[in-house]
């Protein structure tokens, strides 16, 4: 119950946000972005955006295989596009995309559970990872650039940027120490699951182990997609940036992957607003810009809800047929 308040809470947060934003900037700039998001521009960033999710899933699948089970990339696609949906739509479930992916992908192979739970951890890790890399940099290069930001404003990007660099740099520090992160937080009854899945998460986060590189390298590579598709966003609105102002924006966007707020509603409009201004554009080409890319993610987060939908009504039926066969 306390999940479902904190998600109506947080969606709530970003309905007000986003209609401050609306008033402010007005009704023209989204139909802009609209026009923008037509014909060939449209399906350049639907593109770009389906290559992000396909290199994340080699990425995932590249996983898998260092576990030593075998998969194809079609077989992935499903439970990633589910993972995404849950992930972007309801940020304030922890860890619940994840859960879900390695449910779903359990359920659909014979692959062992800590396998199948794990990989999607280790996935998510890796991408956080990458996150918060390509972040830093990024805003440093924008901090140098303009100066600080007001006092407000910093509070809440600093904030944001604390809620992902603290977690990952506690699991780094503990795992590679090899100490447990969770059976100081779990009843004696749930500990072999859970463990065993930490198990396989810590034995992925090895220096010493190619793999662990293979994936940070396909990490980064998705964001450079990324990056791509912010840069290309911003020349189907008519306006020309250099790499590093374009790389600015991408690292705005992605902190605010970061805020527990469904589809980074309103808080994606107010900071790009903020970026965009200060590197010389207007607030108007900044919310068209947050439009165009939340409706490719959209596009594939409705995808992913109804694969997610067909495959609850598919497990409905399989339990009921379970259970007639019990009776």
């Amino acid at each position: 119950m306390k999940r479902i308040l904190f998600l109506l809470a947080s969606l709530s947060l970003g309905i007000v946000l986003f209609i401050f934003v609306v008033r402010f900037i007005g009704w023209n700039n989204f139909i802009l972005a609209f026009q923008s998001f037509t014909g060939v521009n449209g399906l350049a960033i639907l593109g770009l955006t389906f290559l992000m999710m396909l290199v994340a899933i080699l990425r995932w699948q590249q996983i898998i295989e260092s576990q030593g089970c075998q998969i194809s990339i079609a077989a992935l696609i499903k439970p990633f596009l589910v993972a995404h949906s849950v992930n972007y739509l309801m940020p304030t479930v922890p860890f619940g995309s994840e859960i879900v992916r390695g449910y779903i992908l359990k359920e659909k192979t014979n692959f062992p559970g800590n396998i199948a739970i794990s990989s999607a951890f280790i996935d998510r890790i890796l991408e956080i990872t990458a996150h918060v890399i390509m972040a830093f940099l990024g805003i440093v290069y924008f901090l140098l650039k303009i100066g600080m930001p007001p006092r407000n404003l910093a509070i809440i990007l600093g904030g944001g940027f604390l809620l992902a660099l603290i977690p990952i740099s506690l699991f780094y520090f503990k795992s590679f120490k090899k100490e447990s992160l969770v059976k100081f937080f779990i009843k004696r009854s749930e500990r072999n699951i859970i463990l065993n899945v930490e198990e396989e998460i810590f034995n992925f986060f090895n220096v010493r182990k190619m793999f662990f590189w293979k994936g940070l390298i396909v990490a980064f590579l998705k964001d450079i997609v990324s990056l791509l598709r912010t840069f290309f966003a911003i020349v189907f609105l008519g306006k020309s940036l250099g790499f590093f102002s374009a790389f600015s924006i991408f690292s705005f966007s992605t902190l605010t992957q970061f805020f527990p707020i469904p589809a980074a509603l309103g808080s994606l409009e107010i900071i790009q607003i903020f970026v965009f201004g200060k590197l010389g554009l207007s607030a108007g080409t900044a919310t068209a810009f947050t439009m165009i890319v939340r409706g490719a993610e959209l596009f594939f987060a409705f995808l992913g809800l109804f694969v997610f939908l067909s495959f609850g009504v598919k497990l409905l039926k399989k339990l009921l047929l379970n259970n007639n066969k019990n009776v």
